[in-house]
């Protein structure tokens, strides 16, 4: 931030309730705790942050905070911020993805969104809705959200053919026959589904398994579908190497519903993903292409699986769709995403600067 002449500071406070067990949160030296209380209100998960204390001791001149509307903090921040004379600016989707809304929620959010300064969208598409929807495009940054796949491919470039080889002999998998899932092990990401779906597949193609990595609500359903004798190998919670041998020794990636950074991981390791149509999927679903880099199915495990099936017995059509998928991935980077950022940052800066 030197070239601001300031510093920035990144707010950290609990994750809801209905995500612990995920397990996917990290801690960082980094952040500046904020007072957190979530409460449930109809069923979903809000959280009641105190930001006063952080914005007497920092005197922030931009404040950047989430594009969501169950985050009350963010209500009377707009009068704090005009005391301290800082302005307010939004990080989001854009839309709603992966969560159904109402019209009106809809257009509560678009009317916060236009109260604020700058927007840093996820993606394109995200920058565009909010476009659409009054807020100016010169005040708009697209981000191209994105993991570290630096880290990634410096990961798999560490695994080996004997590496594979091991993991796929101890497990019992057989090339061309394996799937995997990472993420969220609960119906937010269509495991339920998954468990239904497994075993159809196995009817068509036999020798087929999916790999299950993550944690969640569902993990006893899922190690209770392997006890009893579904060709599932639940691998629990995995990063780095672990998850990028996870990635090598399986052939395609089984993401029904719920895509989001789990896109970068398929398109960085060559892993086309098998999905379902429908609005359930994050920004990051707009990475991919439909029939190049992913394939998308009807929401019903008997065309899911089809699908499946179809995609692993055309290895002709599978290697394609790897060598897209690596192509693709080069678009996307931690490094570009903080540059995006970056300039964000300075643009909304000039601009604060210059009074327009």
């Amino acid at each position: 931030m030197e070239q601001m002449g300031g510093a920035f500071h990144v707010t950290d406070s609990p994750v809801s309730p209905s995500l612990t067990k995920r397990g996917d949160r990290l801690e960082s030296e980094y952040g500046v705790p904020v007072p957190t209380r979530w409460v449930s209100v109809r069923g979903h998960d809000v959280a009641l942050r105190s930001l006063g204390p952080a914005i007497t001791s920092l005197k922030p001149n931009l404040i950047i905070v989430e594009q969501a509307l169950h985050n009350l903090e963010t209500y009377p921040l707009f009068a704090q911020a005009r005391r301290a004379n800082a302005e307010i600016g939004m990080w989001g989707h854009g839309r709603s993805y992966s969560t159904s809304q109402s019209q009106q929620a809809a257009d509560v959010k678009q009317w916060l969104t236009r109260r604020t300064r700058w927007f840093f969208a996820y993606t394109q598409a995200g920058a565009d809705h909010v476009v659409q929807n009054g807020f100016p495009r010169t005040r708009t940054t697209v981000l191209n959200n994105t993991i570290d796949t630096t880290a990634l491919r410096r990961d798999l470039d560490s695994v080996t053919d004997e590496d594979v080889a091991d993991f796929r002999t101890r497990l019992g998998l057989s090339t061309g026959k394996t799937a995997l899932f990472i993420g969220g092990v609960d119906d937010a990401k269509g495991i339920s589904f998954l468990l239904e779906a497994v075993p159809l597949i196995a009817d068509i193609l036999p020798g087929f398994a999916l790999l299950i990595a993550g944690d969640g609500a569902r993990r006893a359903d899922v190690q209770r579908a392997e006890s009893d004798g579904l060709p599932i190998r639940y691998l629990g919670r995995l990063d780095g190497r672990d998850k990028a041998l996870s990635l090598k020794a399986t052939d395609v990636m089984a993401i029904p519903v719920g895509i989001g950074l789990v896109a970068i991981d398929s398109l960085t390791a060559g892993r086309p993903i098998v999905s379902t149509q429908g609005q359930t999927h994050g920004p990051e679903y707009e990475y991919l292409d439909d029939g190049f880099t992913c394939i998308y199915s009807q929401y019903k495990a008997a065309d899911y699986s089809a699908a499946m099936v179809n995609l692993l017995n055309d290895s002709v059509r599978l290697e394609r769709m790897k060598s897209a998928c690596l192509v693709r991935s080069e678009d996307f980077s931690i490094e570009l995403m903080a540059e995006n950022f970056l300039q964000g940052l300075l643009a909304w800066d000039r601009v604060r600067k210059g009074g327009a």
